[in-house]
């Protein structure tokens, strides 16, 4: 296959690093006139869960992205992001393909996603740039 014509989700995405932090659970809500309302649980690598929610911004991904903030605790920045959607096919549903760059502690860290749905792509690849980012800090857990 001529990889210019390989589509995204051709792409493989699984991670080759262990889950540190780890998706529990989500909810997000968007009503056309309303705030957007974003709530996230996930797992650390200290054997704790946070959660957090968060209520307004651009969407729900903005929502998602500041509850995700606040249940880390330190300022994660959003350098770059890439939203790859599901192509046209009408036997399989195609996932969501999300790739983040974030600034994590001062370190650049880069993660992906995949799912169904877009929020739990952009979730998956938040969490994924974190454990990015601590294993670049920590290198004996891998």
């Amino acid at each position: 296959m001529n990889p210019q014509s390989q589509l995204a989700t051709d792409v493989p995405v699984a991670p080759t690093r262990p889950n540190l932090y780890r998706l529990i659970e989500m909810r997000v809500d968007f009503a056309l006139g309303g705030n957007p309302w974003a709530w996230v649980k996930f797992g650390c690598p200290d054997g704790q869960d946070r959660a957090s929610a968060h209520t307004g911004g651009d969407g729900t991904i903005d929502a998602l992205f500041q509850a995700l903030n606040t249940a880390i605790g330190s300022p994660v920045q959003l350098m770059e992001s890439t939203i790859f959607p599901p192509t046209n096919c009408r036997t399989t549903e195609k996932p969501w393909l999300v790739k983040l760059n974030l600034i994590v502690d001062g370190h650049e860290a880069n993660g992906t996603g995949q799912a169904l749905d877009i929020n739990e792509a952009f979730t998956q690849a938040y969490l994924d740039a974190l454990n990015t980012n601590f294993l670049a800090q920590d290198p004996s857990v891998y």
